[in-house]
């Protein structure tokens, strides 16, 4: 009998164990990389430096002046994965749209004066 009150506890505390594991997502959204190639063990605010993330691997490769800017300036909130990839979802259009969503006809990564 106490074995099976036993095994029937353990079982209780797997069963809550797996549940609030479930129930704990991720700020960034469904990611595929470890939290530590960007956070520190000691804190989730304080950053890694420099940060083990490769970014490439997203299938967004940081060109040119990408390489340089600050995260922020994309990633306006924590999903990460919810960020456009044509120049106008992070730059401003300075032609007010009248010469279309092709920026690389005239412009580059490398440098936007052309």
């Amino acid at each position: 009998m106490r074995q099976l009150i036993l095994l029937v506890a353990l079982s209780v505390i797997c069963a809550v164990v797996v549940a609030v594991q479930a129930s704990n997502t991720n700020p960034h959204g469904k990611l595929k990389w470890d939290c530590q190639d960007c956070h520190t063990p000691e804190s989730w605010s304080a950053l890694r430096k420099p940060i083990q993330f490769d970014h490439d691997k997203t299938g967004f490769y940081l060109a040119g002046a990408h390489r340089a800017a600050q995260c922020i300036g994309c990633h306006k909130n924590l999903l990460f994965n919810h960020v456009g990839t044509a120049c106008n979802d992070c730059h401003a259009d300075n032609h007010g749209g009248q010469l279309g969503p092709t920026c690389d006809n005239c412009h580059t990564p490398q440098d936007w004066q052309g």
